[in-house]
């Protein structure tokens, strides 16, 4: 996740990492709200993935009672959590064992949260990140190790170099009999898994007919391989990775961006061929964070701004209705979703095919556009198949540059009361000429405040005092009153 500091900047950053289903047919989608860490899901319920106790249809937005979630990710059909004391939790389809609770693995869905455990039964703990694929799972711990459960079938579990049988319980990923290890990030594709080793070199291991692991073959692969140059030299220096349906993509420490995979669609925005078997270079300058699907790849800059390549489809690149165009290399999409003072943080692919996208703001609420498939994929309430333009969900609560005043507006002739702006900005500058976060006044009238939070916006915000003369101030007649202002 990319994160903003001081004066609106961006820089690379651990964080929750929400991942969109990849099933061409049934999705949902999760997030963690910064108010008291809640999950809120939306979009398909196929079994139950939404978390309220059933399959039904839903066009609200989900709010699981489930307490203490770290972080969400969310495959084909089944939901899993993080939680604050390192553990994971799962439901949904367990039919390939990608809840990795050792249930039996078939098609009945499990509604409420089961524990992951591990190939020894006990609870799989001091876990750090997940993601999810599409039929299975992976965590890694805070040791740098990678523990995967679920679907084997292209051999993404990356355990003891097999492929075929699934895993119903968490298996660790190892190089011939050796645990992989010095894993500082990680994330799953469709059926591929991508590995960021402090060393800040790749390893991948899983579905590879579209070269998308970057060794040089389209072979599938069940032990971790290094990615390399066409060159055959490591490819080094990487800082951001970020894995799709069939492709991959990393960004290097010199701001330079790859992709490989399955090209089919020019969504690699890095020129034509079907097929890219190792890191090829995307002609984008400073790019900051990386949402692709199937079809479509968006790209947030530095800059704030966003970028596509692919088909644009169903308002992808901003306009609706788009015809299907392709596009090789990226192209502005002039969304304008960035603002000075509520920046983009985090862009996310909602859509398998790249036809839906997300952005979460610097104030904690959301963005999103493109194609609502009509299961709510937007998370605006409706079962329509296209809406246009850029919807703002009501899905967290903003938590922007406002500034409350606090403290009694109605005093005694004589009496002296404290005004106090909410402690969450860097400066104050009050109208008395106060530069304090608190003031004291005994004399009616207006007086306000400008606030500058550490990005530099600000805001202003006033109460008024009112003073009542000494011969009617009785205790009995005056009431005090507090006064909250945005």
């Amino acid at each position: 996740m990319w994160l903003a500091l001081g004066g609106g900047q961006r820089v690379l950053g651990q964080g929750c990492h929400a991942i969109q289903a990849t099933n061409s047919v049934d999705f949902h989608f999760g997030i963690i709200c910064n108010q008291g860490n809640s999950l809120k899901l939306w979009g398909d319920n196929s079994f139950g993935v939404l978390g309220l106790g059933d399959e039904n249809p839903s066009f609200n937005i989900a709010a699981p009672n489930i307490q203490n979630v770290a972080a969400v990710a969310t495959g084909i059909y089944h939901t899993i959590i993080l939680k604050a004391d390192g553990t994971v939790w799962a439901w949904g389809s367990n039919e390939f064992g990608q809840l990795g609770a050792n249930l039996a693995i078939g098609l009945d869905p499990t509604f409420t949260p089961v524990q992951v455990v591990d190939n020894s039964g006990n609870p799989l703990t001091n876990i750090v990140q997940i993601d999810a694929g599409d039929d299975f799972s992976i965590a890694r711990k805070n040791d740098g190790t990678v523990w995967c459960w679920g679907k084997n079938d292209e051999g993404q579990l990356g355990h003891n170099g097999l492929i075929g049988n699934p895993y119903n319980v968490a298996v660790q990923v190892n190089v011939l009999g050796n645990p992989l290890v010095n894993v500082q990030n990680i994330v799953a594709g469709g059926s591929h898994t991508l590995a960021l080793l402090s060393d800040n070199t790749l390893r991948a291991w899983g579905h590879n007919t579209g070269g998308e692991l970057g060794n040089g073959t389209d072979a599938s692969i069940a032990t971790p391989v290094v990615v390399k140059f066409i060159s055959g030299n490591t490819f080094d220096n990487v800082i951001f990775i970020e894995a799709s349906v069939h492709s991959s993509f990393a960004i290097r420490s010199d701001g330079t961006t790859w992709a490989r995979g399955l090209n089919d669609f020019t969504n690699l925005g890095a020129g034509f061929g079907s097929t890219v078997l190792y890191p090829k270079s995307v002609n984008l300058s400073n790019v900051v964070d990386i949402a692709s699907g199937s079809h479509s790849t968006v790209f947030l800059l530095a800059d704030g701004s966003l970028w596509g390549s692919g088909i644009n489809t169903y308002g992808t690149f901003g306009a609706c209705p788009t015809p299907d165009n392709s596009h090789e290399v990226p192209i502005s999409l002039g969304l304008n979703i960035d603002e000075p003072c509520n920046h983009i943080l985090d862009i996310q692919c909602v859509h398998p095919s790249g036809k839906t996208f997300m952005a979460t703001m610097q104030d904690g609420t959301i963005r999103t556009w493109g194609h609502n498939a009509n299961i709510n994929l937007l998370g605006i309430g409706s079962d329509a198949d296209v809406v246009c333009g850029v919807q703002t969900p009501t899905v967290c609560a903003s938590s922007s540059n406002s500034a409350t005043i606090s403290g009694n507006t109605l005093i005694c002739e004589g009496q002296t009361t404290t005004l106090t702006v909410n402690p969450t900005f860097a400066t104050y500058a009050w109208s008395t000429g106060a530069t304090t976060q608190s003031i004291s006044v005994n004399t009616a009238g207006t007086y306000t405040v400008t606030v500058t939070n550490a990005n530099g916006c600000s805001t202003t915000t006033a109460a008024t005092v009112s003073v009542t003369p000494q011969e009617l101030c009785c205790a009995a007649d005056v009431a005090f009153y507090s006064f909250a202002g945005q």
